[in-house]
């Protein structure tokens, strides 16, 4: 199956809010009522030769908390077990599709709205393979190589939206995999916007379940136990190019020991 990563944007036209919207999708789904990024990522399915596409919003029942719970907590293994996940990256919400909105000017660098997204951040770096539709361009990522339409080679795209790298998780020694949690993945993930504060631990399930072998004994709440001690070392910070404001949460998404107890960007 492929898996679409996308914004969601302020409004949703089509997806699962219960069981009966769910047994209606079953049976049909007229085209007209497809948001524009649906299409284009059917179509790309299709024209890629594949039967399946494995969309959050229509998949998972939005307003069933037991369903969210239990299928929010297998989302990480989904992307990484697609074949491969087509991010509509310059696509700020669902009726603004993927394939017409590229902008080829590739001396510049834009972020992408789905860099700015938080749950966007494990489906970047868990599946196998992606196809990125960026704002100025078509991207390629898989285990073997990364490339792109403008033809830079994979040095010059180490940014800090992205960690091509941690697709070889599987041979980090421990301290590659706590020096990877520390520089990478706290100071990049924390700056990312949610629309529920309470996702901010879940939405990086994914990438913890990837790192517990290698780093080994247990997370708790943001911090590795046997680490636990330069885990509380962290500061609020201001980070361009995600400049948000630093704020405690209105309502409980972490004990307050952890980075994740706050709204904002953080860093050791």
């Amino acid at each position: 199956y492929v898996a679409l990563s996308h914004c969601w944007g302020k409004e949703q036209p089509l997806k699962t809010r219960n069981k009966e919207d769910l047994i209606e999708w079953k049976k049909d789904i007229p085209w007209a009522r497809l948001p524009r990024t649906f299409q284009d990522a059917i179509q790309v399915t299709a024209f890629l030769g594949y039967r399946f596409l494995w969309i959050d919003s229509i998949c998972i029942i939005q307003e069933d908390q037991e369903d969210w719970e239990r299928q929010s907590a297998k989302m990480g293994s989904i992307y990484q077990n697609s074949l491969l996940t087509i991010a509509a990256a310059a696509a700020s919400g669902h009726e603004k599709g993927m394939l017409e909105l590229l902008d080829h000017k590739f001396l510049l660098d834009p972020i992408d709205p789905i860099d700015m997204r938080a749950w966007t951040y494990q489906e970047r770096l868990l599946p196998p393979r992606s196809l990125l539709y960026s704002t100025a361009e078509m991207k390629w990522e898989c285990n073997a190589i990364h490339c792109c339409e403008c033809g830079m080679n994979n040095t010059k795209f180490q940014d800090d939206r992205h960690d091509y790298n941690f697709r070889n998780v599987a041979q980090f020694t421990k301290a590659e995999a706590l020096h990877f949690w520390y520089t990478r993945v706290v100071p990049v993930y924390s700056r990312r916007n949610l629309t529920k504060g309470t996702d901010k631990l879940p939405a990086l399930s994914g990438v913890v379940a990837r790192l517990s072998p290698r780093i080994e004994g247990r997370y708790l709440g943001g911090i590795w136990e046997q680490h636990v001690i330069f885990g509380l070392s962290w500061v609020a910070s201001h980070t361009i190019p995600y400049p948000r404001p630093i704020e405690l949460c209105p309502s409980y998404q972490a004990p307050t020991f952890s980075w994740a107890s706050i709204s904002g960007g953080v860093r050791y």
